[in-house]
């Protein structure tokens, strides 16, 4: 029951749910949210799937941001005194009166307070990962500002040619390795902030994440050659690739791109010969075609003739 009132905080439970060796339904379930802290209170129905032993929880757990977490649970108590109980820690937590929390927890609950620390050790990790993915968001979200603010700085000290204060291009190296993976991962593609992101890299001489940055580029392309193979009439995919080349290009990256060569090689093998007869004979898109492809193939340092 303690495992399931802390990790619901953090998670979007459905009404039943397994957890582990125990199956979870809940009764009552609500959250209130007042800048970072927040707070669910509620009433779970908690059966073993192993010896078949039952019981009804309540239980309150507070959360105020970080790693700093407080939650009680106890066993059945009545509709009307849960519902009494439910109503006063909403009243309290609407005013900010975290005393009146604390006096009410041990007003309702017999047991002492539980943390994060008592969830089982794989939903742990996945807690304190949401914690700092939230952490590293603010963080990034602080950066970013900073190295807004202060680019038209940079951009002076660039054209008199004066090195930048380490702090600052240390900071700047930061954000923009970050823009480039975030243009890059994902569902769709930002090909003009990864262009924006490099450009600031090469103008003010940083340095570029080698290894992330090799990994998540050669990851794409393998990714975009793979789909290429699934579609080879697709033009777009080719036209992709090459911008993604062509905007790297300089970044003293090590690129992993066997797979994508050995998927040119093939589908050149099986599409060009068609494709280029199709173009002698006046069909531009297939010109168009064949262009590209063999753009590519220079870039991936490939050719099927």
């Amino acid at each position: 029951g303690v495992h399931y009132a802390v990790s619901s905080l953090f998670r979007n439970y459905d009404r039943r749910v397994r957890l582990y060796s125990f199956t979870a339904t809940s009764r009552d379930f609500e959250v209130l949210e007042a800048g970072k802290q927040r707070m669910a209170v509620g009433r779970v129905h908690v059966r073993s799937r192993v010896t078949g032993e039952e019981d009804v929880v309540s239980f309150v757990v507070l959360y105020f941001g970080g790693h700093n977490l407080l939650a009680s649970a106890r066993e059945f108590v009545a509709d009307d005194t849960f519902a009494l109980m439910k109503k006063d820690f909403g009243a309290a937590f609407a005013k900010g009166d975290t005393p009146a929390l604390l006096r009410l927890m041990e007003e309702h609950f017999n047991h002492g307070g539980y943390s994060l620390w008592h969830l089982f050790k794989d939903e742990q990790r996945v807690v304190v990962d949401k914690i700092l993915t939230s952490a590293v968001a603010e963080t990034m979200a602080v950066y970013r500002q900073v190295f807004n603010r202060h680019l038209s700085v940079m951009h002076v000290v660039d054209k008199l040619r004066i090195p930048p204060p380490r702090a600052f291009s240390s900071l700047a190296e930061f954000v923009l390795n970050t823009d480039i993976r975030e243009a890059l991962e994902g569902g769709e593609r930002d090909l003009e902030k990864l262009r924006s992101a490099v450009s600031r890299i090469k103008r003010f001489s940083l340095q570029i994440d080698g290894p992330k940055i090799s990994y998540v580029v050669s990851s794409v392309l393998n990714g975009l050659l793979a789909d290429f193979a699934r579609d080879p009439s697709s033009s777009d995919l080719i036209a992709e690739a090459v911008d993604i080349l062509e905007t790297v290009e300089g970044l003293s990256l090590h690129l992993n791109l066997w797979k994508a060569q050995n998927i040119y090689f093939s589908v050149g093998k099986r599409e060009l010969a068609a494709v280029r007869k199709a173009a002698a004979s006046g069909d531009a898109g297939a010109r168009e075609w064949e262009k590209s492809f063999l753009r590519l193939g220079e870039h991936l340092k490939i050719s099927t003739d």
